[in-house]
């Protein structure tokens, strides 16, 4: 769903890098918001070229209503969804939140999720 833009490291005590993949992989939606399921991913390349997906992490988090009909609003009034059916929209919307919020919830320092610049995410 997103990925980052530069390899970082992945790994607490390895020193080798990849692009990081993070990926919604479901939701739960209750009246007072919704639990989504997030996987990271280690993505990088075997000897013949050939992608390698390593699983990282799962995390779930939960998400407010409030926060999510804000969000919804200004995706509304940024994009056309017009012709997608409600569950290519609502997973298109799903995407582009990740990589809102994964570009906005940051560090003291400035950083995102693996210590590395908003801008070096991206829609996969």
């Amino acid at each position: 769903m997103i990925q980052s833009t530069i390899s970082v490291k992945t790994e607490l005590r390895g020193i080798e890098k990849s692009i990081v993949q993070i990926e919604v992989i479901s939701y739960k939606g209750t009246p007072e918001g919704n639990y989504y399921t997030v996987n990271d991913y280690a993505i990088s390349f075997d000897n013949e070229g050939n992608t390698v997906k390593k699983f990282i992490q799962e995390k779930t988090v939960f998400y407010p209503a409030t926060k999510i009909n804000q969000l919804n609003e200004f995706l509304e009034s940024k994009n056309d969804y017009s012709g997608m059916t409600k569950m290519e929209r609502d997973w298109a919307k799903i995407k582009e939140g990740l990589l809102i919020d994964t570009q906005t919830n940051l560090f003291e320092d400035g950083t995102t999720i693996y210590e590395i610049e908003p801008s070096n995410w991206k829609l996969s």
